[in-house]
């Protein structure tokens, strides 16, 4: 039996925590929506501020306590000016594709998740910044954590091969085209996570990709209306 190496507990660490996250956040924001009507307001920030908590305060606090940063979370750190580069031609080539895509039946039908009739600046802001929130602590877990102890436990081609299968499967529920984008999206940017040894690119890219989509959507749907004031 081989010895239980640092990097056997980084990514045995890594992988309960990410299930156990996803599981204890599915159910928990399918019983708050028996509380609170589906894309209202409440219930979106509920929804958003619980994956806050769940992906990135607790993880964050598990990696204090275990004291094993780094085998788990060599991504973690500050940006560099390396993402720039890779960041500026993505975000050139995901903004005009989501201007295309939030005309879609089956894109307005889920965006913008808060499905107020009447946006104003204030609700465009505070939706904006809980999206920022959930996504920096998502990334955080995915690709800071989930990416990097993988990456020392299987090797290069595996550990991204995991990482965006589950990254996929996360994103079946909202439909086969959105999960089928998400593995091509996941490849790269995994990929962009290893090259520059930092998860903030990951998470520029999904807010770029999260906020673009938002925005576009909101201007694009027939049944939702925003006003400056």
């Amino acid at each position: 039996m081989k010895d239980f190496t640092p990097e056997h507990l980084g990514f045995t660490i890594a992988v309960l925590v990410s299930t156990l996250g996803f599981v204890f956040y599915h159910f928990y924001n399918e019983r708050q929506r028996d509380r609170f009507a589906k894309g209202s307001l409440k219930q979106v920030l509920i929804q958003r501020l619980s994956g806050v908590f769940i992906f990135g305060f607790l993880p964050a606090l598990l990696l204090i306590i275990v004291k094993s940063g780094g085998e788990i979370s060599s991504f973690i750190g500050k940006a560099s000016s390396n993402i720039l580069i890779p960041l500026g031609i993505l975000t050139a080539l995901l903004i005009p594709v989501s201007f295309y895509n939030a005309k879609g039946e089956e894109n307005l039908s889920m965006y913008p998740q808060i499905r107020e009739e009447n946006w104003n600046f204030s609700l465009l802001v505070v939706s904006a910044l809980s999206w920022i929130a959930y996504l920096f602590a998502y990334e955080f877990l995915f690709r800071g954590i989930f990416l990097s102890s993988s990456l020392n436990f299987l090797g290069l081609w595996p550990a991204i091969i995991l990482n965006v299968g589950i990254y996929s499967l996360v994103h079946i529920p909202k439909g086969i085209k959105e999960a089928f984008w998400s593995i091509v999206l996941g490849v790269i940017m995994c990929l962009l996570v290893i090259q520059t040894g930092s998860f903030w690119i990951a998470f520029f890219i999904h807010v770029v990709l999260a906020l673009s989509n938002e925005w576009f959507s909101l201007r694009a749907h027939p049944d939702i209306h925003f006003k400056l004031n």
